[in-house]
């Protein structure tokens, strides 16, 4: 069930995809562990089909469902890298 209310505390203050970024750091830290190139490869392919989902077709459904609050937000806080101070 899709949630009501728009999450913008904790880890979605400095990104608005904080598990996106986990899982793609995640996915680095593996391929790095078991020094693959190809590992690496398939991890890079697999995070920008998933950035290009959250990109063109998550980011649209939130702008529905939470409007201007959501357009707002979208501008205060980065994609999916936080900014660094």
């Amino acid at each position: 069930m899709p949630t009501k209310k728009l999450i913008i505390e904790g880890p979605y203050k400095y990104s608005r995809n904080p598990m996106w970024l986990g899982f793609g750091l995640g996915l680095i830290g593996l391929g790095i562990l078991f020094n693959s190139i190809s590992f690496l490869l398939i991890d890079l392919a697999i995070f920008v089909v998933g950035y290009l989902y959250l990109k063109l077709i998550e980011e649209k459904e939130l702008t529905l469902r939470f409007g201007k609050e959501y357009t707002k937000y979208m501008k205060s806080v980065p994609f999916i890298l936080p900014k660094l101070k």
